[in-house]
């Protein structure tokens, strides 16, 4: 199912928004959406797009290298 729907993504010039945030949860320890759709988005030619849903300065960008760095 999510092959189908990264193709489509891909087919209509869509792009992934890849969300960082719950990855400073204590309970979650994953990324919107999970690292798998990540991989499978970025093998497609999906672009991604980077949110960490900062509501402070210092939380821009949080966890910015463990998404895209595991995602390749």
């Amino acid at each position: 199912m999510i092959q189908n729907t990264v193709e489509l993504m891909r087919d209509y010039h869509y792009e992934l928004d890849v969300n960082s945030a719950s990855l400073a949860k204590p309970y979650c320890l994953e990324s919107y959406p999970p690292q798998r759709y990540i991989s499978s988005a970025r093998e497609k030619g999906v672009p991604l797009v980077f949110g960490s849903d900062a509501h402070n300065v210092q939380d821009l960008h949080q966890q910015y290298e463990k998404v895209y760095t595991q995602s390749k």
